[in-house]
């Protein structure tokens, strides 16, 4: 399968991570999660993004966001991990681990993409959620991300997910379609027109946002890249 775009780096936005057992994982679409959800199909979506051939440099966006768990790791470590039980080589991953919230990703970024490393790249891509899209490209404009000729693709995981992965389709369609994730939707608009205005504040650290039914991804799904 030939991709259907390519990039110089993408990057991955953390969604939250809960534990499970003696590990912690990236959020599904399930009830009750801390600061966002949907995680997961995120991390799906980069994996096979890069097993497609869209590209070989991703960076992980997002530290340490739950207050009361002095022990986790950072959402963009736990991340990490789940793209190389993908398959993802680890010499293809990078990590940004100082941001907690959306603000603080875009300011990270910026001063990311000012080093040796990423300092010519151009053309970038962005995973996130498809609600989550409008108020990420609001606060990597406030804060230049769009200077120096890069040209930013915003890449809806939910979206992806549906196209490539069918199984899934129904469960996306019936989630969007939910009260919750209407409200979810609605507190987003509301917070991209707060930031228009100049009258933003973000979020505490380990707020409830919302609540989800589970959904969750199959891992087996995620097709490696032919060798």
């Amino acid at each position: 399968m030939k991709p259907p775009f390519t990039c110089e780096v993408v990057v991955v936005l953390g969604g939250n991570i809960v534990k499970s057992g003696d590990r912690y994982i990236t959020t599904s679409y399930e009830k009750g999660t801390k600061k966002s959800f949907g995680a997961q199909g995120r991390v799906i979506t980069s994996a096979f993004l890069y097993h497609l051939g869209v590209s070989d440099c991703l960076i992980l966006s997002t530290g340490k966001t739950d207050p009361e768990d002095k022990g986790a790791p950072s959402e963009a470590s736990v991340m990490k991990a789940e793209l190389m039980a993908f398959g993802v080589p680890e010499t293809c991953i990078h990590l940004e681990e100082q941001s907690r919230t959306t603000e603080e990703n875009a300011r990270e970024l910026v001063k990311l993409f000012t080093t040796e490393t990423f300092k010519e790249k151009r053309t970038i891509g962005v995973i996130t959620s498809s609600w989550h899209i409008r108020r990420t490209d609001a606060f990597l404009k406030r804060e230049g991300f769009h200077a120096e000729g890069r040209k930013i693709k915003f890449i809806s995981s939910d979206t992806m997910i549906s196209r490539y992965l069918p199984e899934f389709r129904d469960d996306i369609h019936r989630l969007y379609h939910r009260q919750e994730m209407k409200d979810r939707i609605h507190d987003e608009r509301n917070g991209y027109n707060a930031l228009k205005n100049g009258t933003y504040r973000s979020r505490k650290l380990g707020e409830i946002v919302a609540t989800q039914q589970p959904f969750r991804a199959k891992r087996s799904r995620v097709v490696r890249r032919a060798s």
